[in-house]
Order: C-alpha cells, then sequence, then structure tokens
C-alpha cells in the first residue's frame, strides 16, 4: 500500500517547479522515450523468466 499517492497534475506541478524549461520539451520526450524502453526491457526479460 503506498502512503504517498500523487495525482498527475501535482506530479506536473512539481516537475515544472524542480526542472521545467519550455526550449527543452523535446529532450524531456526523447528521455521520457528511453526510460520507457528500458522499463519494457526488464518487463521482457523478466517474463521471459517465468516462461
Amino acid at each position: 500500500m503506498m502512503d504517498n499517492i500523487i495525482t498527475h497534475i501535482e506530479l506536473q506541478q512539481y516537475i515544472k517547479a524542480k526542472d521545467y524549461k519550455l526550449e527543452l520539451k523535446n529532450t524531456y520526450f526523447q528521455k521520457l522515450i528511453e526510460e520507457v524502453g528500458e522499463l519494457s526491457e526488464v518487463i521482457r526479460k523478466d517474463i521471459r523468466l517465468e516462461q
């Protein structure tokens, strides 16, 4: 059970307050895609181990 549940709006506000530069939006998107790819790879490997 998670005690510190936040909404996506709260997360967006936090990110904007900490590290948000509109001119880097493409860089942020590319980094997001990279992280999703790494997560996908780990999930895929985990699924192979279960079979």
